[in-house]
């Protein structure tokens, strides 16, 4: 883990590759970690290609939402940045395939509309239609764990300690209402900003079971 502040951009939406801030967990494969590069010691940056054929989306999504960039693809999910329209306040949607996602998507929407912590992803809307199923989440822009670990390399003890704890009461939390995450990992925590004094969160319960 790493002390040193970074800073990540999101590039628009728009021809070509696109750089993407975070992972909401692309379920049903393992993320592609691109080499990444850096002009400086504090920017980096990790880059996806744009897909291929354009998705078409839902309209209650475009009418709402404003698409900006995609920041990962699975082999059933996909995931883009995207604004509010009226409030400008930027979130990401977790897009599933309805024939192949429809269990992982069940599975994720069973846990997340249950749980209201700081230190797991929130939850803020679901779309669904015949073909795709949408969930509009928060938004962290810090990367994940693993990112920190692999890009700034060892920390401190103190910053360790603060990381840790972040992440027990999270599982504590989830304990507390019997789910078991079941896939807790680096690449599985995000930092809701690039700030040194950011909070971490857990994400991806596609594995997640949850008692009752």
């Amino acid at each position: 883990m790493g002390c040193i502040e970074s800073k990540k951009t999101i590039e628009a939406f728009t021809e070509g590759d696109i750089k993407p801030v975070c992972n909401l967990g692309v379920f049903g494969e393992e993320r592609e970690r691109g080499s990444g590069s850096a002009d400086d010691a504090t920017t980096t940056t990790t880059t996806i290609k744009k897909p291929k054929n354009k998705m078409k989306y839902d309209p209650r999504v475009t009418a709402k939402y404003e698409l900006k960039g995609t920041m990962g693809e699975g082999s059933f999910t996909s995931v883009v940045w995207v604004e509010n329209r009226q409030t400008k306040q930027p979130y990401a949607i977790k897009i599933f395939d309805a024939k192949e996602g429809r269990q992982a998507f069940e599975a994720e929407l069973s846990i997340l509309r249950r749980v209201r912590s700081p230190y797991v992803i929130k939850l803020v809307e679901v779309f669904e239609n015949v073909d795709k199923m949408y969930m509009v989440m928060e938004l962290a822009t810090g990367g994940s764990l693993m990112d920190r670990i692999m890009e700034r390399g060892p920390c401190g003890e103190k910053e360790a300690i603060r990381v840790l704890r972040m992440v027990l009461e999270g599982v504590k939390y989830l304990h507390h209402l019997g789910i078991t995450h079941r896939d807790l990992k680096p690449d599985n925590m995000l930092f809701y900003h690039p700030g040194a004094d950011s909070r971490l969160m857990i994400t991806d319960f596609g594995l997640a079971h949850a008692k009752g």
